[in-house]
């Protein structure tokens, strides 16, 4: 196509919008197009509900797990059969040596001093799922979880695509009524 055919084709679309500026779609194909747009936006929406209740049932799950791990008695220690001492040679002994019982215990813990304990960096609470705050003000846990890095993604934060597979801390604020409210990420 050469100058002048473009001319004349742009001429002759100005010519026709200008002919066809007073006209309009008719009423039944303006409501169709309306009710398309709203189907494909409450679609829209419902996804990302779908996706968001996703995420804090399994925030739930993994806080009420952890909660039943830290909830766990440790389990008793086993005895050792009892051992017994030697006797002295036969013709020595009055009476039998008793028997004694040696218990297992476990290996002292390592004491951490309070100093030592490693700095965390977190984010601010995300509700979740447009939950109301201001009623856990006196009320509610904090539980702290691990969850996939994509977690952070999903609340719009920045992830690197090639550490899309590893884990991050997070709290999770849980209501009395064992909800997930909100969320922060720690590093």
């Amino acid at each position: 196509m050469n100058e002048r055919d473009a001319a004349t084709l742009q001429a002759g679309l100005r010519a026709l919008a200008h002919e066809m500026a007073a006209e309009q779609a008719p009423a039944r194909v303006e409501t169709a197009l309306r009710a398309e747009f709203r189907r494909r936006r409450s679609a829209r929406m419902w996804r990302r509900a779908v996706v968001v209740s996703g995420i804090a049932a399994s925030i739930v799950m993994l806080a009420a797990s952890a909660m039943i791990r830290l909830r766990r008695e440790p389990a008793p220690v086993a005895e050792r059969p009892p051992v017994v001492a030697p006797t002295p040679a036969p013709e020595l002994a009055l009476a039998p040596a008793p028997a004694q019982r040696v218990r297992a215990s476990r290996p002292p813990r390592a004491a951490r001093p309070a100093y030592a304990l490693p700095r965390e960096v977190a984010t601010d609470f995300f509700p979740v799922m447009g939950a109301d705050l201001s009623d856990l003000r006196d009320r509610g846990s904090l539980v702290r979880v691990r969850l996939p890095r994509s977690a952070l993604a999903v609340f719009g934060l920045p992830v690197h695509p090639d550490r899309l597979g590893g884990t991050v801390n997070a709290d999770v604020l849980v209501g009395e009524d064992g909800l997930a409210r909100a969320i922060r990420f720690v590093r």
